[in-house]
């Protein structure tokens, strides 16, 4: 469940675009960041969804290890919190009165 609490991760279709990457990758981490552990259990999108990025198109996935891709979701994270700019809320989420 991501942070607006869709299943999309859930689907068949994404599950098979994760296998699909995971084996083209040979299930070798490719961002290669601090603290990688090499094996892959993880397809992370080069370009988020959220941002246009093609959510089934294994040219937009690459294999990743659990500590990479916690590290390139919440520097994205960052990156897209300084984008909107200091109090104001998630796209979709609702603001109270």
């Amino acid at each position: 469940m991501n942070w607006k609490g869709e299943r999309r991760t859930t689907t068949a279709a994404h599950k098979t675009w994760r296998l699909a990457v995971l084996q083209r990758d040979n299930f070798t981490c490719q961002l290669k960041l601090n603290g990688c552990t090499v094996k892959a259990t993880q397809a992370d999108h080069k370009h988020n969804v959220k941002s246009g990025g093609a959510e089934h198109d294994v040219n937009n996935g690459q294999a990743a290890c659990t500590n990479c891709h916690k590290q390139k979701t919440q520097a994205e994270s960052l990156q897209a919190r300084r984008r909107r700019g200091p109090g104001t809320p998630p796209p979709g989420s609702a603001s109270l009165p």
